[in-house]
């Protein structure tokens, strides 16, 4: 997934367009265009700005490629298994989405998440 890609889902999240985003930090209006087409990832200072402003680590916007990428799970964390299973799983749009929103509850609000969720998977 790019940058824009990745970029549209925070700004949908928040109501925003990236055009209000571009100019609400500084850039013009023709600056969300200008990230779309470009193949690779902007500035560093750009990529700071946009990570503080939605509030989410600057390797949110890393390479699809990159190991450390924060759509990676690697590995389970003793979680499943006998913890020295290695499991590498590319995240989909709609996961990195769900993620962003869980990482902006608070801990009773993710808890209540996940019963919902667990009771929506059982069909209750």
């Amino acid at each position: 997934m790019s940058f824009y890609e990745k970029l549209e889902i925070l700004c949908r999240n928040r109501g925003i367009t990236v055009t209000a985003l571009a100019n609400e930090l500084g850039y013009s209006s023709s600056a969300g265009t200008t990230w779309k087409k470009s193949k690779g990832l902007p500035r560093n200072s750009t990529i700071k700005k946009v990570a503080d402003y939605f509030d989410v680590p600057i390797t949110y916007f890393s390479d699809d490629n990159s190991v450390n990428s924060h759509n990676t799970i690697n590995g389970n964390n003793n979680i499943v298994g006998n913890g020295n299973t290695v499991v590498e799983k590319r995240l989909t749009a709609q996961e990195l989405e769900l993620l962003n929103i869980f990482n902006k509850l608070n801990v009773v609000e993710q808890a209540k998440l996940l019963v919902f969720a667990s009771e929506l998977e059982k069909g209750v």
